[in-house]
């Protein structure tokens, strides 16, 4: 089986080696934006209106990343597991 790759504090890395501190913001308050966007063929599917679309909850936990660079992180995760289903890619 394929290492699932994650993107994880600015790097990508295997999943079992990504850590998060017991101190994290998002862990300890549980700060975060969900938004689960469709891959079809390895594509996915409508990401600028998904990005848009989570742009309020982004600010609200002062996510310092533009749309085009959360658009490159998908593509490039994307990229990186190459074994990962085409069916959906959560961010």
């Amino acid at each position: 089986m394929a290492t699932e790759i994650i993107y994880l504090n600015g790097e990508f890395m295997p999943l079992e080696e990504a850590r998060i501190p017991v101190l994290d913001r998002g862990f300890i308050f549980g700060d975060g934006v969900y938004e689960v966007i469709p891959v079809y063929s390895r594509h996915p599917f409508r990401l600028p209106e998904h990005l848009k679309r989570s742009g309020p909850g982004s600010l609200t936990i002062s996510l310092r990343a533009t749309r085009a660079t959360i658009s490159r992180y998908i593509c490039r995760s994307r990229a990186a597991s190459p074994s990962a289903p085409t069916s959906s890619l959560a961010t």
